[in-house]
């Protein structure tokens, strides 16, 4: 399964440690050099929020150069010729499972559009399915929103389906993925969470600071801390508890 890692030129830095993850782990990967909302003027920022005025709060700078780096990843998964693909943005941490996730496909359920790889705080799931090779790792069916994009897999026909929305149902890239309450396009999708996470954002685990903050900018949500303990014992299907990264 091909990797993909969004990248911005002005940050060599996060291109290292993902360089680092990923040779650690005998993946390889192709960076996808990420839109950098900074070198757009006034008037494509205005244009582009105008075209999605339905999202009601203002496009942060960060959210604008997100959403249209993980749209470009999807153009280039639904021209593709695989069956899925995985997405990466630059500041996370790779369970050392990973490679055997990415090297084939047939663990994915035939039902679904996009399987999360990333830790989060909370959600709704069920239906416990085994992965095959890692007997550590399970797959849950999601029933509830979350955010974070930072490392999912998302197969060819959804990606075709979630560029035919039309920008006025665009919002925040991990919102128009992850919450079905603020995204047509994720009430559509048929979403799963690999359990315990296999990737997890630096900033979320670290004790002395984050070596790589958000780049969104400030828009009053506040990420969870997770503790990187937590192991698929503590995870009960339907109730709301934190679903952690196993290393």
């Amino acid at each position: 399964m091909k990797a993909y890692l969004i990248n911005l030129d002005r940050s060599p830095d996060r291109l290292a440690h993902m360089s680092a993850e990923f040779e650690r782990l005998g993946v390889e990967f192709e960076r996808f050099p990420g839109v950098d909302a900074r070198l757009l003027d006034d008037a494509e920022k205005a244009d582009f929020a105008k075209a999605r005025s339905r999202w009601e709060a203002p496009w942060l700078d960060g959210e604008i150069g997100i959403f249209l780096s993980h749209f470009g990843i999807w153009q280039m998964i639904a021209a593709g010729t695989e069956r899925a693909a995985a997405v990466f943005e630059d500041d996370v941490l790779l369970s050392g499972d990973l490679a055997e996730l990415l090297r084939v496909d047939d663990w994915i359920p035939q039902d679904a559009d996009l399987v999360r790889l990333e830790a989060n705080a909370k959600l709704r799931l069920s239906g416990k399915r085994r992965i095959p090779r890692l007997p550590a790792r399970r797959l849950y069916e999601v029933h509830s929103g979350t955010w974070g994009a930072a490392g999912y897999v998302l197969t060819k026909d959804a990606a075709r389906r979630l560029l035919a929305y039309p920008p006025e149902t665009h919002c925040p890239a991990d919102l128009f993925l992850f919450r079905p309450d603020s995204s047509e396009a994720a009430r559509d999708l048929r979403c799963y969470q690999v359990v315990p996470a296999v990737c997890i954002q630096e900033q979320l685990i670290s004790e002395n600071g984050a070596r790589f903050p958000s780049l969104v900018g400030v828009d009053g949500r506040k990420p969870e801390r997770l503790d990187h303990r937590w192991r698929l014992k503590n995870l009960l299907p339907w109730k709301r508890k934190p679903i952690g990264f196993a290393p």
